[in-house]
């Protein structure tokens, strides 16, 4: 749920400061910091203004996404809420594959999110479900970066 402020003179002045400084949101009331334009305004000008937002917008995946979009970093200020979105994990593991390791379990067991993840990176293969090591293109993305990759996948793709 996002929060919404009243006071539209108030809520503008804040959208316009927090447009020149992200770091504004730091220092804002919690009903502006849950506020998901204002929210998304800082954001854009930089993901760690992600940090200082309250928690319902740290649960919005919309928001998250945003932010991990221009950098996986921001996935440290993301709620387990947010993390539970396929979308966001998409964009995380596309940026960052060992991050994998912290998904949760049906996410390991995703041969697409696995597969973006291995794009990035083989080693993520070390962190995916059973499914996606024992499935030859998930395996193939990985081998292809490095033949190390075949200690992780089933005895049957290994074959």
């Amino acid at each position: 749920r996002r929060a919404k402020v009243h006071d539209r003179a108030d809520r503008e002045a804040v959208l316009d400061a927090v447009s020149r400084d992200w770091q504004v949101l730091q220092s804002l009331p919690e009903a502006f910091r849950a506020d998901a334009e204002i929210v998304l305004e800082a954001v854009a000008r930089d993901w760690r203004a992600l940090g200082f937002a309250a928690a319902s917008a740290r649960s919005d995946a919309e928001l998250v996404l945003s932010a991990v979009r221009l950098d996986w970093r921001a996935w440290e200020f993301a709620s387990r809420e947010a993390l539970a979105d396929r979308e966001v994990m998409l964009a995380l593991v596309a940026q960052r594959g060992e991050l994998l390791e912290f998904a949760k379990e049906a996410f390991q067991r995703d041969a697409d999110v696995v597969a973006e993840a291995v794009r990035q990176n083989w080693r993520a293969l070390a962190f995916a479900g059973e499914r996606p090591r024992g499935d030859p293109r998930v395996v193939a993305l990985a081998t292809d970066q490095s033949s190390q990759a075949l200690q992780y996948a089933t005895p049957e793709v290994r074959a």
